[in-house]
């Protein structure tokens, strides 16, 4: 590929409105070509030998000439022009190679291409708070890592929980939203460099990104649970003699850490499905007086597989009580599952209202 090239930009006139009416507009936009020029983008965090992106260095790209195509001198198509929203600097060529290979990827495997996934979750890092002999460092500003997934590539890397991420790929990060939006921008297999702060230690660790569980940040939350629940039970079954067992212990603890983190801002009725297999709703005064029940939340799925499958809860039921907890509301319910099972055969019972009858259910984990 090409370090430098000149190019003929193809595209809607900067100008031109974007308007939201689906009325046919007789003058063509794209008449007329642009000269300009590309360069390799090689010191984009982007980039790398499997992910070849151009920078647009002129003309300048407006967002009407989002996807423009790119053309050689000789008007075959070079690649695609892509208004960088979040970018202040040269938007991006992504030549057409490259598309294709992402489109045959798409149609071979029937389902949108996962990005890649680091497996570390964090906050924002606190800035340090000024003494009368020093004054906080903007330079210390990053993503504190609160978890790291078992085997993932930021724990094979050696990131640990209580590093602060400062950058990737010497791409400047201060927040966990900025994070989050640059992974997803790098594609799975890309080899990264992740700048951090271990203490008063700067470092450098490599890490190959995997990719992500799934496109979905809720599928991905299943995923994620569906994972400790496959370690947990090998965990059971695993004899205590076992000499990897307490290597694999701590593997499931980091792995119950780690799920804990990325679930606990998560709603508590996407908690309820992930984890539960449940979607429940408020009872209004009608449907109290009609199911004849005082309080309660009404069941209206129940997920094949999940635990509430294996209770035994139907779609229709009104969970009324778990053990010695009265259900009112959604987060009566998350705190009395989260809960159980207790030491007591009892903690386990849960009360619903099926077809205006009590039914008596044990709860299964």
């Amino acid at each position: 590929m090409p370090v430098r090239l000149n190019i003929k930009l193809y595209g809607f006139h900067p100008n031109q409105g974007q308007s939201m009416q689906s009325s046919l507009i007789l003058g063509s936009p794209r008449r007329n070509f642009y000269q300009g020029r590309i360069t390799k983008a090689t010191r984009d965090f982007r980039f790398n030998s499997e992910n070849h992106i151009y920078h647009l260095l002129n003309p300048q790209l407006t967002p009407v000439q989002d996807c423009s195509l790119i053309l050689e001198r000789d008007n075959s198509v070079f690649g695609i022009a892509i208004y960088d929203t979040g970018s202040k600097g040269p938007h991006l060529v992504y030549p057409i190679s490259r598309v294709q290979a992402i489109v045959s990827a798409i149609i071979t495997a029937k389902r949108s291409i996962a990005h890649g996934w680091l497996g570390a979750t964090g906050i924002d890092a606190a800035p340090a708070l000024p003494t009368a002999t020093s004054k906080p460092s903007t330079a210390d500003l990053g993503v504190r890592i609160t978890a790291v997934a078992p085997d993932s590539p930021a724990d094979k890397a050696g990131m640990k929980a209580r590093d602060i991420l400062l950058g990737i790929n010497d791409k400047r990060v201060q927040t966990y939203a900025q994070l989050a939006t640059l992974i997803r921008q790098i594609p799975a297999d890309s080899q990264i460099t992740l700048q951090v702060k271990r203490g008063n230690e700067y470092k450098v660790f490599r890490a190959t990104l995997i990719p992500a569980p799934a496109t979905e940040p809720e599928q991905q939350l299943i995923a994620f649970a569906r994972r400790l629940e496959t370690m947990e039970e090998e965990l059971k079954t695993m004899p205590q003699d076992d000499p990897n067992r307490q290597n694999f212990e701590s593997r499931v603890g980091m792995m119950r850490v780690f799920v804990g983190a990325v679930t606990r801002p998560a709603p508590p009725e996407i908690r309820l499905r992930v984890f539960y297999g449940l979607e429940v709703q408020p009872l209004t005064g009608q449907l109290m007086n009609y199911f004849a029940v005082t309080n309660g939340l009404l069941v209206t799925r129940v997920i094949e597989g999940g635990k509430a499958s294996a209770t035994g809860f139907q779609a229709g039921d009104v969970i009324t009580r778990i053990g010695e907890s009265t259900i009112n509301n959604l987060q009566d319910l998350m705190n009395a599952l989260d809960r159980t099972p207790g030491d007591q055969p009892g903690d386990r019972e849960v009360t619903v209202n099926r077809r205006r009858e009590s039914v008596k259910l044990q709860y299964r984990r």
